[in-house]
This record gives C-alpha cells, structure tokens and sequence, in this order.
C-alpha cells in the first residue's frame, strides 16, 4: 500500500460465526473497487474474498468465494456504492438476512470508525474533470483507484505522482513533482504539489485540489462521505455562525443561497455577479432545467472571491431524466457544464414527471421507464465516488417522504420543497427536524412580493391566509426598520430553513442577501 493503512481491513462485526477478521487488498479490481482476500492466522485464504457486485441500480460489498469463473457462495452482504468496505454506511447481513453488529475498519487491528478517514483521497481536477472523484488504495504498491472509472492515482517514481487509464505505463493524463521522496501518505505529499496537465501537446500548469471537509483539518478528506454523528445544529464552521446548517454528514451548507431558476442565462451571470461580489452570497442554487449552469460555474469562478472553494453549488436532476443511467449522465453532464469537478448538493427536482404540467414536457424521457428510487440509486454512487458532497429530493410531500426514507441506504441530507405564509408544510418540517434533514424553501417570496404589489400588476393568486401573515411581517419589520421581505427571509434562517431568493433586481439582491448580523423578536 501506499501507508494509509486501508490496504489492510479488519471485520468489526459480530452476530454469526465464520466471518473472516483480516482482509488484504490483492492487485485486482471489480466495479473499478478493490478485492480483498481473507487472512486466517496469516495466511491468505485461497476462497473467501471481499469484493463488490452489482445488479442494475443496486450495488452490494459482498464477503464470499470468488474465482475465475466467477462469484460463488455468498457469506453476507451490505448495500452500497461506496468506494472501499471502510466507507460502507448500511448495515452487514448474512444471506439469512441476520442483521450483524459492527463495520469494516482500516489497519491491521480493530479499531473505531474514525480510523476510515484514512480511506483514501478525493481530488477536484478541473483541467480533467473525468479524473475528479475519490480514490481508494488497493493492492498495487503506490496506486489507488478512482471507482467511478477506473482511473489510477500512483506513483511513477519516488518524486512524481501520475493520474493514468492504466495501473502502468509512462501514459498519463496528469503529473505532480513532490517536493520530498517520503510519500508514504499520498494526501500530505500532494497537498501542496503542482499538477500539470497536457494541452496542445504540451504539458502546462493545471488546477488539481485535494477537497477537504475541513480547511483547519487536512487529513479528513473523506469525512464527508462518512456519518459524522449528531444532529442538525447551526455551525460557524466555514462561513460563519448563524449562516450555516451543519449537514448530518459534516458538510456546512450556508442557509442563504442565491437562486436562479426562472433567469435566463445573461440575466443569471449579472445577477450573480451583484450577489457573489458585493452581497456576500455563498451559496447558488441551479438545476439542469434552468439552463444556466454554465453561467453559474463561470460566474461563481469569476465573481467570488474565493472562486469555486467559496460557494456551496446546488443543482437538480429533472424529472425527464428519471432513472439509474440518466440520472447518472446528468451528473456528469452538470459537472462539466459548472466546470467543477464536485456538486455539494444534488437534488431530484421532482419525484415524478407529470404529463398534465405542460412545462415539464414528459413527452421524451431519456429513460422512458425510470423511476425516482433508481434515480436515488445513481446519486448514492455519485456520493460514494466523490463526485456529490451531499444528496436530497425536491417537491417529496408528507407522503413522499417516508417512502425516501425507506428507500435510501444513504439517507437525504436535505428536502427542498415551497414554502411561504400561505403554505406553511409543516409535516415536511417536522420529518425534516426528526430526521436531521436540512430543509430548504423556495418560492418563499412569491406570496409576499405578490400581497405587496398591486393586484392589477401582479399575477400571483393571494390566498385568504396571505394578507394576515403579511400584516404581522409588516408589523415586525416596522419596528426593525426592515423591509417585510428580508423580515420573512429572516424568521425562516433563525429556524434553520435554507432560503433560496431570486432576483434580478440589484437593490432586491442586496436586501435579501442582508439576513446576518440581527435578530427577529417577538414585538
């Protein structure tokens, strides 16, 4: 191995007998993951492999006998796509269905889940965004692999790391000089390397970044793959205090984004350009059906001050592109139109496409018999394979909820459906709360915008509950000096709710995006 300590597993798992302890990775890949083979008082067993499998949408690490001809009889298995059995999130079972106590650690001795932080490296290569994704050791002295497409991360010589096809060879697609020959730990040698990349024939600087879940910490690259424990809770982690939702994974994700759906694409890049450059925004939120991402990922890349690293990008996957092979094409497809090489919250735009929307034009799906919970299965894989910091659905009702619930082997990790004054969603919330799920409202403006405007310029319906919860917003932003918008905006982030306003007015971006720094009391 290449001294992560992950070429070597141990079985923490306890509730049957004949489960291998020890495993060691082998030079051997299946699904672009590693094997491994079951070590018995020091000698590799010659049946018993750990290896992943797959069946249509779903993916399984599975213990069993494996040869050339094959998979054969199988001991216990887990659902998953992740990358290596250290960052399983499902539970073990065997055959029986027998639910087994326990998880697979890194290193030769048994030890606690934090020791998988050492699974491996995720890169963000934006020169070659197909080369973007986590790589985990195998059993090739100095190389990992990428299990979204078999790349190899490796090295080519005591100084020099490669990202090739191949697993050998002078080929290459990148290169990084390190400056010392002590590569035991990839992620520290490459940290601060610099990467080049062929253009034209001729190599040239290339922007190569290891993504990490904490700036302070940079050895935890993988925390956000892994369950980090506790609740929903705001952080100061990363853009500051009362900003910010910490994800059940350890993500932050900031509760004020700029949305842009219903922009069109020279409208959206201006837009941006106020908010991301003079209103302190930190978060965007795209979709594929809003045609912009292109705009969102040069703007974002241009306007922001920290670039790329200091916005939280959220897009969707729309209806027409329901199903495993779609979805996962238009993952993608969206990362190479925000020219990045991770999303930090993909979404499912809507659970089903209906055919009485007219703007939703079901008439050509691109899978015609996909469904929401294949499409779920592709965004689990493109979580566990780095390409998604975090995953959710959109538009999932009080009924749609549990069934997502149910479904998931990594759980939502955050739910954005409408709210404002006159439809308040509260079961949703409260499954939200129960669950950890960071909920998000959009559309949260467009009773308050439309009660504030005359009725005459305004073709947004007023319900009967609008104009009385208006009355009291009024109320309160009278006392505060505050517009009733930013007073609305305000109350939902004090409770956590992520808010997403769109505009296109500078002097409305501004006043939406100046949430921080004052409170909501009752008066």
């Amino acid at each position: 191995g290449v001294g992560m300590a992950c070429s070597t597993l141990t079985s923490v798992l306890s509730g049957a007998a004949g489960i291998p302890v020890s495993w060691e990775a082998l030079p051997l890949l299946r699904d672009h993951r590693p094997v491994y083979s079951a070590v018995e008082s020091g000698v590799e067993s010659s049946s018993l492999h750990l290896y992943h499998a797959t069946d249509g949408a779903e993916g399984w690490w599975v213990m069993g006998e494996l040869d050339v001809e094959g998979p054969g009889r199988v001991l216990a298995r887990a659902p998953s796509w992740a990358a290596a059995p250290p960052l399983v999130q499902s539970s073990w079972r065997l055959e029986g269905s027998q639910e087994l106590e326990g998880w697979i650690s890194c290193g030769a001795e048994a030890d606690s889940k934090q020791r998988n932080d050492d699974a491996g490296v995720h890169l963000s290569v934006l020169p070659v965004p197909q080369a973007s994704g986590f790589y985990v050791e195998t059993g090739w002295p100095g190389a990992l692999v990428n299990p979204r497409n078999g790349y190899f991360l490796r090295q080519s010589s005591p100084t020099r790391w490669v990202i090739s096809e191949h697993g050998q060879g002078d080929a290459a697609l990148l290169y990084a000089d390190t400056a010392s020959e002590d590569n035991s730990d990839p992620r520290r040698a490459l940290a601060h390397a610099q990467w080049h990349a062929a253009f034209g024939g001729e190599w040239s600087a290339a922007d190569v970044r290891l993504t990490a879940a904490s700036t302070e910490e940079p050895l935890l690259w993988t925390a956000w793959l892994l369950h980090s424990g506790g609740g929903p809770a705001l952080s100061e982690h990363n853009l500051g205090g009362e900003s910010t939702f910490r994800l059940w994974n350890g993500v932050s994700a900031p509760l004020l984004s700029f949305g842009t759906g219903g922009l069109h694409p020279g409208p959206t890049y201006q837009s941006l350009r106020t908010a991301l450059s003079h209103c302190g925004y930190h978060g965007v939120d795209t979709a594929q059906a809003y045609h912009n991402e292109q705009e969102v990922g040069e703007a974002i890349r241009q306007f922001h001050p920290q670039g790329r690293e200091g916005v939280f990008i959220t897009t969707k996957v729309w209806p027409t592109d329901l199903g495993f092979h779609a979805t996962s094409a238009v993952v993608e497809e969206s990362l190479a139109r925000l020219g990045s090489g991770v999303v930090d919250l993909f979404l499912l735009h809507w659970p089903f496409c209906y055919a009485h929307f007219e703007w939703m034009d079901c008439s050509q799906p691109r899978e015609p018999h996909g469904t929401w919970q294949a499409s779920w299965r592709a965004l689990e894989k493109a979580h566990e394979e780095g390409l998604v910091r975090a995953i959710g659905g959109s538009n999932f009702d009080q009924r749609l909820l549990p069934e997502l619930l149910a479904h998931a082997v990594i759980q939502p990790h955050a739910i954005q459906n409408w709210l404002d004054p006159s439809h308040a969603d509260d079961a949703v919330l409260q499954l939200c709360r129960d669950h950890g799920i960071f909920y998000q409202a959009y559309a949260t403006l467009r009773g308050v915008m439309a009660a504030l405007t005359e009725a005459a310029t305004s073709n947004v319906p007023v319900t009967d509950a609008t104009p009385f919860a208006l009355a009291q917003v009024r109320r309160v932003a009278g006392k505060l000096q505050r517009h009733p918008a930013q007073v609305y905006l305000k109350w939902l982030v004090q409770q956590g709710v992520g808010v997403l306003p769109r505009s296109g007015d500078p002097d409305h971006i501004e006043l939406n995006g100046d949430l921080f720094g004052w409170q909501v009391r009752p008066v």
